[in-house]
């Protein structure tokens, strides 16, 4: 073997052994690259999650604003149109309330109620009951039986031309006078009740 053909072999073992150690080097760089582009898209999917799931939660804060928004302006709607309906309602109270005294029968359920009522409240005797000018006799004469039956005594009838439907009981004691008043006026006059109850009414109809 020359020296020329020995240094030829020794040179393609050197070039083999360069080549092997490219491709190795080579194999691990692409390796690294391989991880570093499957981290990179991890991180950015974790990133595009927590950017969706930010932007969800900031719409669901916006749809629930809108909501509370929408809700206020219905319940702000609601009032006013109950507003307006209890202004009509008042201006149709007392020709309805006249309505019921002048008929017979709920006259007398009038009648009956405010009696009731007194009773609860009112020690029973020596009441002045006060009606219309215009009640009859026959309602009259009814009233001071049924107050009878409810075991009050001296009960005595007085017309008041104030009134024009209704019954307003009087009585005088040592602790002082006391009025219980199912007039139309009387009835009219607790206007928060009264829009309470026709509040309800409407609710229920």
């Amino acid at each position: 073997m020359t020296i020329a053909s020995a240094l030829a072999g020794l040179l393609e073992v050197v070039e083999n052994d360069r080549q092997a150690r490219c491709q190795a080097l080579l194999g691990e760089a692409d390796a690294q690259v391989s991880a570093l582009l499957a981290a990179a898209r991890g991180e950015s999917r974790r990133h595009l999650r927590a950017a969706l799931k930010a932007e969800r939660t900031q719409a669901m804060a916006q749809i629930d604003t809108a909501r509370a928004h929408l809700q206020a302006e219905q319940r702000r709607a609601q009032q006013r149109q109950a507003a307006l309906i209890l202004v009509s309602a008042w201006a149709l109270l007392p020709p309805v309330l006249l309505a019921i005294w002048q008929d017979e029968g709920r006259r007398r359920q009038w009648l009956a109620a405010a009696l009731q009522g007194a009773a609860a409240i009112l020690p029973r005797h020596d009441w002045r009951c006060q009606h219309p000018a215009t009640l009859p006799a026959g309602d009259v004469s009814w009233l001071l039986a049924r107050a009878g039956e409810l075991g009050v005594v001296g009960t005595r009838c007085e017309s008041d031309a104030g009134i024009d439907a209704g019954l307003a009981i009087l009585i005088k004691s040592d602790s002082g006078d006391a009025r219980f008043d199912a007039t139309t006026a009387g009835l009219l006059a607790d206007r928060a009740f009264a829009d309470g109850r026709l509040l309800q009414l409407l609710e229920e109809a």
